[in-house]
């Protein structure tokens, strides 16, 4: 896509935010970044896990439309005996470069939304329809599904750099609090999809009950995640590994 062209804790953390998974992240700091990627995207990956002890293994599907600077991101994971969670953001692309997400919700067995009023700088936290939350918005929010994209962003103009850190807030039950990232190297990672040529993401941690994030953000996928892991203090793991390259991009 040219850029004219178009809870973090797992049990809910059992999941993890496997579906991921805000401080205020200055415009500039998104202003320079690139957006790589075409009209629409398809990832499929492969997830191995560990929730409550018990060790499992499920698939997901990362996608990405945007069309006249409006975007949809899904992130769908399918378990055997725990079922299906998905997690959907819309919203629209400013002409700096940053996702806007207006809605965002998560849906396991119970329907958790996010409404974000950019006009007011409120967002509105709604459960199984009924609101249970109201607070503040500050400027250059996102959701812990269009996180993912934004980063992207960031990393594709960062990585001629080098290493490099960014802060921008991410809402989650707690509201938006400041997540802070850090681009650590490039290195190889290994995936079913082959060894991929990846630039190393990791969240920096700053309370014990904090979720690691570490992502290998590929230049072959335009710096979408060839591998995402995601780890808790209580021991849950989420490791999510590209599965195929896909076969063709609009």
């Amino acid at each position: 896509m040219h850029a004219r062209r178009t809870d973090g804790r797992l049990s809910r953390r059992a999941w993890l935010g496997a579906l991921v998974a805000a401080g205020c992240c200055p415009a500039a700091v998104w202003a320079s970044a690139a957006w790589p990627w075409s009209r629409a995207w398809v990832l499929d990956y492969e997830v191995s896990g560990r929730a409550r002890g018990v060790p499992y293994r499920a698939s997901s599907q990362l996608r990405w439309e945007a069309r006249d600077w409006a975007y949809t991101a899904v992130l769908e994971m399918r378990a055997p005996l725990v079922g299906t969670r998905t997690q959907r953001s819309e919203g629209r692309i400013d002409d700096r470069g940053t996702l806007r997400p207006d809605r965002f919700t998560d849906q396991a067995r119970r329907e958790h939304r996010y409404e974000l009023e950019w006009a007011r700088q409120r967002y509105r936290y709604v459960r199984e329809g009924e609101p249970l939350r109201e607070g503040a918005l500050p400027a250059g929010t996102q959701d812990r599904l269009s996180l993912f994209f934004q980063l992207g962003g960031w990393a594709a103009a960062q990585a001629p750099r080098g290493e490099a850190s960014v802060e921008l807030p991410v809402l989650g039950r707690g509201g938006a609090e400041p997540w802070a990232f850090r681009l650590t190297g490039r290195e190889a990672v290994d995936t079913p999809a082959g060894a991929l040529d990846a630039w190393r993401l990791e969240r920096q941690i700053r309370a014990p009950d904090d979720t690691a994030i570490t992502l290998w953000l590929a230049p072959a996928l335009q710096y979408l995640p060839a591998r995402l892991l995601l780890e808790d203090d209580e021991g849950h793991r989420v490791d999510q590994r590209l599965r195929r390259l896909p076969a063709g991009r609009d």
